[in-house]
């Protein structure tokens, strides 16, 4: 028998991470690489393994601990090549077969890699050497062995519960113990499930706060926005433990997300998509979220350079991942920016060969809402008959678990398939006119996704359901409905910018009435919409147009400063100096672009709290005719939201603009 020994292990892998370029990607937002440099976090595990193979195995359970799959399969297969017979190397490898949160196993790899230690569990259990490795191995038998699925995640669970209880200092059993159990559910969220799984981590976390398993599966536990004030502790810490790991960089998001906390989550994505690329990998999950995260915050060049290097990707090398990740990315952007046309977000992505339809019916969704909202239902119409043909093939060959997750359409992407339909037809029906309609078939779908487990992080369906009713009812009129609907969206989605700024609107007559004073303007504030709206419903401006950005100063001495971008604003190259340049110059047409979609004043400002009525003095203007002008708007606010409403009636009928603010909160 071989001599046990216990080694504490600070991993640092000092051969650099030459991972090979795309390699088959394991789930919706992580992809397989064979190799990651850097640190990754302690373990203490007893084996009986060799001194050398001990080694590679603790480095191949702290990537399982980080979802680093393909990496450590490959250290518990040098452990078993520098001892062979070692038990606990294959019971390793068989486990970075299961992505239970990721909806995949691939159960006859995973039987192969058991295969090598015995023929059958009796003789493979004959060749662990110690009562706790025999229970290790038995456990992981369970997870292979005869019956459906469910059955054999449930018997996995208890064999770990019944191994925890066995060892109570062995907190890594209790730690796959609480993974087991949010495995359960197959990778939704079950309320209880999870906090029994919390209340396993929360047991190791007590005794280790570093370890990497107990801060991965606490985040899991809590990403909901009921519960992730309780993660916000291993959010903070997880990237810190394993800072070589993408997926421990990404992880913190799930809670920054479910908080509505975007400047967070835009580090934290930054820093897991510079570890990925880092390593030859594309990162696109992380890259998704941030693209999301980016849009919140309204950095549309951020998050257009993201969508365009996805698009780069899949023209030099297009793999099934890349690919089904170019039309999800695609379908944020044309939602967030009210159907954007920058990035080329309306051109369809090649999904022939790809089994998974979720990515690709939530683009044709989110075309067909955007071009409907825009007045051009036949484009709409078209989107929809693609949904609809793309989710009747889907169905007729669904399953939930499959080796890769885009190999396989799940019974739950059929069903959102089938309610993203539902919700098109309605808008489709909405903007044709028949208003009653298009909103009761709005609901129905929402009515439908109660019998869905909810998926938190990007919306499934980019554009929530609740978010598109609110909009439908602002455009009828029905305002307090439709503030309901947005707080709805708010519940799910904290701090989501469309649900906020369809708020404001919604809220602001009712506002009117709040008394304010001068003191309640002073401050700096963010733009987050301009909104017209008219007799047909409410619009982007015609002159800013979507995605508009800008700040707004107003100073207690009563100066005020006004910046404003449209969405549409071109690239261009500061000159090397204003007059006389040496550089490339700029062409008369980019200047014109520039001009146009730019506007800047400053001046001084007073308010009537009587009317509750801002007026600007304009001292200095981008546009010199307007230097001694005063502007007047009505003024709302409600907490941190500030609405300004200028009416004017022409021939066409009464027109309103309103401009959303957010008031930025000091550092």
């Amino acid at each position: 028998m071989k001599r046990s020994h216990v080694i504490a292990l600070m991993l640092v892998v000092c051969t650099a991470a030459l991972a090979a370029p795309a390699r088959d990607p394991s789930h919706q937002g992580h992809e397989a690489r064979d190799e990651v440099s850097g640190q990754l976090g302690v373990v203490h595990f007893p084996t009986s393994g060799s001194p050398k193979a001990q080694q590679q195995f603790l480095r191949g359970l702290l990537f399982l601990h980080s979802f680093e799959y393909p990496a450590a399969r490959k250290s518990f297969q040098e452990a078993w090549r520098l001892d062979p017979g070692f038990a606990m190397a294959t019971w390793g490898e068989a486990l970075t077969y299961n992505h239970a949160l990721w909806g995949e196993q691939d159960t006859d790899a995973a039987r192969a890699a058991l295969a090598k230690l015995g023929a059958t569990p009796e003789q493979r259990l004959a060749k662990a050497p110690t009562a706790r490795e025999r229970a290790y191995l038995s456990s992981v038998e369970k997870l292979y062995g005869a019956g459906e699925k469910t059955e054999r995640d449930a018997n996995y669970s208890e064999a770990l519960a019944a191994l925890a209880h066995d060892y109570p200092t062995d907190l890594d059993a209790r730690s796959l113990y609480a993974l087991s159990l949010l495995s359960l559910s197959g990778g939704k969220r079950n309320v209880a499930n999870y906090m029994r799984a919390a209340a396993e981590a929360e047991s190791v976390y007590e005794r280790d706060r570093h370890h990497p398993g107990a801060l991965h599966y606490l985040i899991h536990a809590y990403d909901d926005p009921a519960h992730a004030p309780l993660g916000l502790r291993a959010a903070r810490l997880y990237s810190k433990v394993a800072p070589a790991a993408s997926h421990a960089q990404h992880m913190p998001s799930h809670i920054f997300f479910a908080l509505g906390m975007w400047d967070d989550a835009i580090e934290v994505n930054i820093a897991s998509l510079k570890v990925s690329r880092s390593q030859g990998e594309g990162g696109y999950h992380a890259l998704l979220w941030l693209e999301y995260a980016y849009l919140q915050k309204n950095q549309r060049a951020e998050a257009e350079a993201l969508l365009r290097s996805v698009a780069h990707d899949v023209a030099t090398g297009a793999t099934k991942e890349n690919r089904l990740r170019l039309a999800f990315a695609r379908a944020t952007w044309l939602v967030e920016t009210r159907g954007g046309a920058e990035a080329e977000a309306q051109l369809p992505v090649d999904s022939t060969g790809v089994a998974s339809i979720g990515y690709f019916a939530a683009w044709d969704f989110a075309r067909g809402t955007t071009t409907a909202a825009n007045g051009d239902l036949a484009a709409a119409r078209a989107a929809l008959a693609a949904l609809r043909a793309r989710r009747d093939v889907a169905s007729r060959s669904s399953m939930d678990v499959a080796a890769a997750w885009y190999d396989a359409t799940s019974t739950s992407e059929v069903a959102q398939a089938d309610a993203m339909a539902d919700a098109l037809d309605g808008t489709i029906q909405f903007y044709d006119g028949q208003h009653a309609a298009g909103i009761a078939r709005v609901q129905q779908a929402i009515a439908e996704t109660a019998t869905l487990e909810f998926e938190y992080g990007p919306p499934w369906s980019v554009k929530p359901f609740d978010e598109l009713l609110g909009e439908l009812l602002l455009a009828d009129g029905q305002r307090l409905p439709a503030a309901e609907a947005f707080r709805q969206t708010l519940i799910n989605y904290p701090n989501r910018r469309l649900a906020l700024v369809g708020l404001a609107v919604a809220s602001a007559p009712a506002l009117a009435s709040t008394p304010l004073a001068a003191k309640d303007l002073v401050g700096s504030w963010r733009l987050l919409s301009v909104e017209t709206e008219d007799a047909s419903g409410i619009h982007a401006d015609p002159f800013y147009g979507s995605g508009t950005t800008g700040m707004l100063i107003y100073d207690a001495s009563g100066t005020i400063s006004v910046q404003i971008a449209g969405g549409q604003r071109p690239r261009v190259d500061a000159p090397a100096r204003r007059l006389g340049a040496t550089g490339k110059a700029i062409v008369v047409r980019s200047k014109m672009a520039l001009l146009d979609s730019y506007y800047a004043y400053c001046g001084t400002w007073e308010f009537d709290a009587a009317t509750a009525t801002a007026t600007h003095h304009v001292q200095t203007s981008l546009y010199s005719g307007e230097e001694g002008a005063s502007y007047s708007q009505q003024v709302q606010i409600d907490g941190r939201r500030m609405v300004f409403t200028r009416t004017k009636t022409g021939v066409e009928g009464k027109i309103v603009q309103r401009k959303i603010w957010e008031r930025v909160e000091p550092r």
